[in-house]
């Protein structure tokens, strides 16, 4: 039914790749960096270790916590002071 799409210019249209990270450079996104890893909030929440949510990640690390302690400590632990 369709043929191959073609351009106004005559050649066939290159795949989009992009050049960076989109979940990284939105605006509303938090990168967070641990020993060297790179992950948004959500991202880190779904790593097996985490323990607390994408939503308490961002408010920890707004609230100025180390990016360690807000991505791997619950609130148990941080009471008991480990």
């Amino acid at each position: 039914m369709f043929g191959e799409k073609i351009t106004h210019n005559g050649n066939e249209p290159k795949p989009y790749v992009p050049i960076t990270n989109a979940l990284h450079e939105r605006k509303n996104s938090i990168a967070i960096t641990i020993d060297g890893v790179t992950k948004t909030a959500k991202e880190w929440s779904r790593d097996d270790r985490c323990m607390v949510s994408d939503t308490a990640i961002r408010f920890r690390i707004k609230a100025g916590w180390n990016p360690a302690d807000a991505v791997f400590k619950t609130r148990k632990e941080l009471k008991r002071g480990s």
